[in-house]
């Protein structure tokens, strides 16, 4: 729009910060109204404080620190963020064996990393849905363990991590525990 200098709306993507040498940094192409950026350091925020939680313990606390920072990033349309809440959410319900509430969360968690251009992290994602096909001895989804096996794949090599992808392609290959 005319605040921004983009033409369309776009995802709000936050990484990390590093320095970069001037001459590799290119012309701006735009910028965040002050109100979203609040918003993000706000979102951004209360998914650290449930990642603390998670680290004391108090995983009520975690819980709902993790669905507000969520439900916040979802509305600012930072899809990949709102993947890593996710991604907490399902570890979270792994330790404490809730099955079906894990698959819930990895399963929104995968489209997400994937709409972002987050390859690596859709298939670190769909390892784990493999994992969980395998423990509870069902598909997900309709896919079964050795198809998630699979989308990792892919998804690993579309990121050109092909040390990972052929990593995940020799367990594919011993047919052992991948139904």
């Amino acid at each position: 729009g005319p605040t921004t200098g983009l033409q369309q709306s776009s995802q709000v993507c936050v990484d990390k910060a590093v320095t970069l040498p001037r001459r590799k940094i290119g012309p701006r192409i735009g910028r965040i109204e002050a109100e979203d950026m609040r918003a993000v350091d706000e979102a951004l925020a209360l998914a650290h404080r449930g990642l603390q939680h998670r680290r004391e313990q108090d995983e009520t606390a975690a819980r709902n620190d993790l669905l507000h920072a969520r439900e916040s990033l979802l509305r600012l349309q930072a899809e990949a963020q709102a993947a890593f809440c996710s991604i907490h959410l399902a570890f979270q319900a792994l330790d404490a064996q809730r099955w079906p509430e894990a698959e819930y969360w990895l399963r929104d968690a995968y489209p997400r990393y994937r709409s972002a251009g987050d390859l690596r992290s859709a298939g670190l994602t769909a390892w784990h849905l493999a994992w969980l096909a395998q423990q509870r001895r069902q598909p997900i989804a309709g896919q079964y363990s050795r198809d998630w096996l699979e989308m990792a794949v892919a998804d690993y090599t579309a990121a050109n991590d092909m040390t990972t992808a052929d990593w995940i392609r020799r367990r594919l290959g011993d047919q052992r525990g991948y139904g």
